[in-house]
């Protein structure tokens, strides 16, 4: 496969060979593509400047058996491409080559950062985990670019992975890490809180209390936890807090104190 990004009088280019995947934990994976002999070259009127061998990310659920290999996974919307140049703004400015990359065994989503230098050289700048198997989307807000990705925490809290909500998470470039910005950008939070509480209060599909804790903690990042933590407290004089499902997820009161206890452990609500 091939992929490449243009900026100024320098091309990035994502090249390696496909190979079938492995199975990870999760199973299914029999059809997933991984990337081989991957390599990020740099080159300027066809000639190749310099070139950097990419290494899977460490799999901390590895065996020896199975070691984490390489899927690309798009990063840069509406366009469905792995790689992207990006501008994260600051005191000095630099065009920043991002990689979505994906551990096919512990089902995470990785980013690498590399700043480019004038010479057309690439410099590591971070490789890091997204802590969520949905990856990560570039936008430029305010004429600078952030990372849009999710709080992979809350799934199988408050219910299992297909009634769970991650909310959004913001990561801005600070340095050499990926940071949380996400109560920076209110407009983001507030349009994923309408988002979920939308599916939670759809009829037939909603009521799910994952979904409603992902709607919580929108509200706490908003600054509206007293109005958020009300709804809640009418959701269960109502008895519309029940939980959907027979695993030992938490209902009832005992949603109400695990959700408060989590959010609080997590940043989101004060109290």
């Amino acid at each position: 496969m091939r992929a490449a990004v243009s900026t100024g009088q320098f091309e990035t280019t994502l090249a390696g060979s496909q190979a079938p995947g492995e199975p990870s934990p999760g199973g299914g994976d029999e059809g997933s593509t991984t990337l081989q002999d991957a390599e990020l070259s740099v080159s300027r009127h066809g000639h190749t400047l310099m070139s950097v061998r990419l290494q899977p990310p460490p799999s901390t659920a590895a065996t020896p058996a199975h070691r984490a290999e390489l899927a690309v996974t798009s990063l840069a919307a509406p366009v469905d491409a792995p790689l992207c140049v990006a501008d994260f703004g600051g005191r000095d400015p630099v065009n920043v080559i991002l990689l979505g990359l994906f551990d096919t065994w512990t089902k995470r989503s990785w980013v690498y950062a590399y700043s480019l230098t004038g010479r057309g050289a690439l410099v590591p700048l971070v490789h890091q985990d997204l802590g969520s198997p949905r990856g990560a989307t570039v936008e430029a807000v305010a004429g600078h670019a952030i990372l849009l990705t999710a709080d992979n925490a809350f799934v199988y809290v408050f219910a299992p992975f297909a009634g769970s909500a991650p909310p959004v998470r913001v990561l801005s470039l600070h340095g050499q890490r990926f940071v949380n910005a996400t109560r920076g950008y209110p407009s983001i939070v507030s349009k994923d809180a309408r988002m979920w509480w939308h599916v939670y209060s759809s009829p037939g599909i909603g009521g799910s209390l994952g979904v409603l804790a992902a709607w919580v903690a929108d509200e706490c990042v908003l600054g509206k936890g007293h109005i958020a933590w009300a709804t809640v407290r009418r959701l269960q004089a109502q008895g519309s807090l029940s939980s959907k499902v027979a695993d030992g997820y938490p209902s009832g009161a005992a949603y109400v104190k695990a959700l408060r206890s989590f959010l609080k452990k997590r940043g989101y609500c004060a109290s």
